[in-house]
């Protein structure tokens, strides 16, 4: 019986080595992200420029402008208003009054896109994607 316990202690204690040193690696492995992955889309300062992708939200309309292909995911309240400057792109949003998600594309034309007035409060904007045009 002392034998087996003996064996069992051994057998854990290489079990616990083995694991400590590999453990940090597969999970360094794991966590880390691909540079592909990397969002390069950015929120800039708007100023007066007019190529910026632009939101408008909040219950003050505070104005948010982001520049560069890639994608983020803003978070943004109650969404009004978005003007694409110079900027292809998509956007993501949930209505909380419809339990519903949604999504546009959106040229580079300088167009803008008004959200529904009546479910504005409702909304998240959740991802931002921007792409050379």
């Amino acid at each position: 019986m002392k034998l087996n316990r003996k064996r069992a202690a051994m057998m854990f204690a290489v079990a616990a080595a083995t694991m400590g040193t590999a453990t940090p690696a597969v999970n360094a492995a794991v966590h880390q992200r691909p540079a592909e992955l990397e969002p390069d889309t950015k929120r800039v300062t708007c100023g007066t420029r007019t190529d910026w992708f632009r939101v408008w939200a909040g219950s003050k309309s505070t104005e948010y402008c982001y520049a560069d292909p890639g994608s983020l995911n803003p978070g943004l309240f109650s969404p009004r208003e978005v003007d694409t400057g110079n900027n292809a792109g998509h956007i993501w949003w949930f209505d909380g009054c419809n339990s519903h998600y949604y999504n546009k594309a959106l040229p580079n034309d300088y167009s803008i896109f008004r959200f529904n007035a009546g479910t504005q409060y409702c909304n998240t904007m959740s991802k931002i994607s921007l792409h050379a045009a």
